[in-house]
């Protein structure tokens, strides 16, 4: 997308970026699930973390399209397990038309156990 600035890829800082160089800070090399888009995923791996579904350090929340009963659950399962929860932005969160606002307003805010 262009907005008229002529910036060039090396000083664009995502909260993606940050949310992988906290969690590099961390535990360096870790474990994660995320629970959003590509960006997300290729910052943690740049990062040095493994994304995986067993028993993962973190579950991180981004922003997405693609969110599901099935991957939200997975996540609160693993954050009861013992995976720390990280959301990268929940304030930002779009509301889509086929789910509830509700959905997006507590997905970062419920508490374990």
């Amino acid at each position: 997308m262009k907005m008229g600035l002529d910036i060039p890829p090396e000083l664009i800082f995502t909260s993606a970026m940050a949310t992988a160089q906290f969690l590099q800070k961390q535990r360096p090399n870790g474990t994660v699930y995320v629970i959003g888009e590509s960006g997300l995923t290729s910052a943690m791996h740049e990062a040095g973390y493994i994304i995986t579904e067993h028993d993962p350090d973190y579950v991180v929340l981004g922003e997405t399209n693609a969110f599901s009963l099935e991957n939200l659950t997975k996540g609160i399962r693993l954050i009861i397990d013992g995976a720390r929860f990280v959301a990268t932005k929940p304030e930002e969160i779009e509301c889509y038309s086929y789910i509830p606002t509700h959905v997006y307003d507590s997905v970062a805010e419920f508490e374990v156990g």
